[in-house]
């Protein structure tokens, strides 16, 4: 009879079955025509590919596997020079090795796993080797045969008990724990022969002889015992040892894999984080941080609380000539025919902690502690020195916290500026936010401002670059200047009690770049032997070439390249602008620091 030959049937694909990682319960199908090799790894180019950020253990380029062969194809698998290794069934490969249906396939130790399989699956597939353990079970030990114990020999024996009836019980039952042999003894002829005594004596030695065999054998057993128990204790703590170091080594292999991958992950961060920026991402990152300020603001007499106002006569500002020859306005507490020192404008700022502080120029919003603007040019001049009155072709440069007189009485102090307001909108919203002067620096244009709101803002990145800037470093200036034509918003009221809509400004970040021309270093330093005292007509600042922006955008956030703020946009003129440093800011900031 014809035996039936069985062909394998041919395969058509692999399936790789994902069981951890980023891919895990995925099923991957790679038909096998025309398909040669697969790669493995996290490049955009392979063709099992794994997450680039979750499954940072495996390589860009991490394993292949090889088909060889046509109609029975043979599948090989090759590490190409993973950091980390590639593992099949548990054990990592130095070489190429021959995959099977069910192999188990893992890129570096704790990384993602996969099951290696054929579809259709030939018959005569072997099952995946499995990896041989160390048994934690000792080999039983041999068991303790015990000699027998023979009574004595005696003379011909006269049965002093039925053979069939033990002493203490009838035929059949067990012997109770003391019953021994029958003995033997020699009947007792006249004159002669073993005595009574005698056999009773025997009796007792064989009785004594047994129970020293059983203390013996019950001795030697407990010492066997004991023994046996202290060996597979100390097969069990060899064992345990050995679990141990594996642990070890295996925890040790997988923090230095950990250690690898981070210092991988922050090698990548430091080069990302100093890579220069354009200023189109410097604004997409950092404009929700910019603010638009509105402020209203005037002098106040502290001694009474009264508003102080310039003195007008005849509609002609008037000023006076103290006792030094010092000119400041005339200043009264009388508000008839005369003008309120103070004012209205608008400004920049930037969030710099997630409380809510803001940075902006002193100028800004705490204008009385910088430079008075006249609304007038010209004026006339009272010389409190002999009482004459001139005329005032050129206005002082004056600062109202500094004044030291009002309406003709020349006080020491007694004079503070307030904000009637100071308002503070984020870019794109309609929503004002009543802000308040936190602390102005005394020697520099930075003060701070803040906003009680209960959610969290993002704050920009400030870096101290005073030390390493140069001229020729780009810059990227973000704020609110006033050339900027204005974006209006109309806010629908849904108020019950005030249903009038409200026209608001709605802001509206520009973006100036440029470079810095020059550095304006204010040398304070003590005048010593042949050197002179240095001094910056524009104080300690960098010089800007950037002529796009203007008033409204002091108070700007002035970044680097790399998207930090390395300064505070204060002021303009002809074709440049300026900057403070950012160092003077941050001393404010920090008090302590100074």
């Amino acid at each position: 009879m014809a035996t039936a030959t069985y062909t394998s049937p041919t395969i058509t694909k692999i399936v790789l079955r994902h069981v951890s990682g980023s891919r895990v319960n995925q099923i991957e199908e790679f038909p096998l025509a025309h398909l040669n090799e697969l790669e493995i790894g996290r490049d955009a180019a392979c063709r099992v590919r794994y997450d680039p950020d979750r499954d940072d253990l495996v390589g860009r380029h991490h394993a292949k596997i090889s088909i060889e062969g046509g109609e029975h194809p043979v599948f090989t698998l090759k590490d190409l020079g993973s950091r980390n290794g590639t593992y099949v069934n548990r054990q990592r490969i130095a070489a190429p090795v021959r995959l099977y249906p069910g192999d188990v396939v893992q890129l570096g130790p704790g990384g993602p796993e996969f099951i290696f399989d054929l579809e259709p699956r030939p018959p005569e597939a072997p099952r995946p080797t499995r990896i041989a353990g160390e048994s934690l079970s000792p080999a039983p030990p041999r068991p303790t045969r015990v000699a027998d114990v023979q009574p004595p020999a005696a003379a011909p024996p006269v049965a002093v008990a039925s053979p069939m009836t033990p002493p203490g019980g009838p035929v059949g039952a067990p012997p109770p724990a003391t019953w021994q042999p029958p003995v033997a003894v020699t009947p007792v002829a006249a004159g002669g022969g073993i005595g009574k005594a005698t056999v009773e004596r025997m009796i007792g030695q064989a009785k004594s002889d047994n129970r020293l065999t059983i203390v013996l054998v019950s001795s030697l057993v407990l010492l066997v015992v004991a023994g046996l128990v202290s060996y597979l204790g100390y097969l069990g703590y060899k064992q345990q040892q050995q679990v141990n170091t594996k642990i070890v080594v295996a925890e040790q292999e997988t923090q230095r894999a950990k250690q690898q991958a981070e210092a991988a992950r922050s090698e990548v961060e430091r080069q990302k984080s100093e890579a220069p920026l354009d200023p189109s991402a410097i604004a997409a990152a950092n404009s929700a941080s910019v603010v638009y300020l509105e402020v209203g603001w005037k002098l106040i007499f502290t001694p009474t609380g009264q508003q102080v106002y310039h003195r007008y006569q005849n509609g002609v500002p008037m000023f006076v000539r103290l006792e030094d020859g010092t000119v400041e306005p005339w200043l009264t507490t009388n508000p008839n025919s005369n003008r309120p020192i103070g004012g209205e404008h608008t400004g920049t700022g930037f969030v710099v902690s997630g409380d809510g502080f803001i940075l902006t120029n002193r100028h800004v919003a705490a204008s009385w502690k910088s430079r008075y603007e006249f609304p007038d040019a010209v004026g006339m001049v009272f010389d409190v020195r002999n009482g004459n009155c001139t005329f005032l072709a050129t206005l002082p440069e004056w600062v109202p916290s500094e004044t030291r007189q009002a309406g003709g009485k020349f006080l020491q102090g007694g004079f503070e500026g307030r904000n009637d307001y100071l308002y503070v909108t984020f870019a794109n919203k309609t929503q004002r936010i009543l802000g308040q002067l936190s602390v102005a620096s005394d020697r520099h244009d930075v003060a701070l401002v803040k906003i009680g709101i209960p959610g969290r803002i993002r704050p920009v990145e400030l870096f101290d670059g005073y030390d390493s800037i140069k001229p020729g470093d780009s810059v990227t200036v973000l704020g609110y200047p006033g050339l900027t034509p204005k974006k209006l918003g109309v806010v629908a009221s849904k108020d019950v009690f005030n249903r009038e809509a409200q026209t608001r400004v709605v802001p509206n970040v520009t973006v100036s770049s440029g470079v810095i021309s020059s550095l304006l270093r204010d040398d304070t330093a003590t005048t010593v032997a042949g050197r002179d005292r240095v001094m910056s007509v524009m104080g300690d600042s960098y010089q800007l070439s950037i002529n796009s922006t203007g008033p409204g955008n002091s108070g700007g956030p002035v970044f680097d390249n790399r998207g930090r703020v390395i300064a505070v946009f204060n002021a303009g003129a002809e074709r440049v602008t300026y900057a403070v440093p950012i160092r003077y800011a941050l001393e404010l900031m920090n008090p302590a620091s100074r």
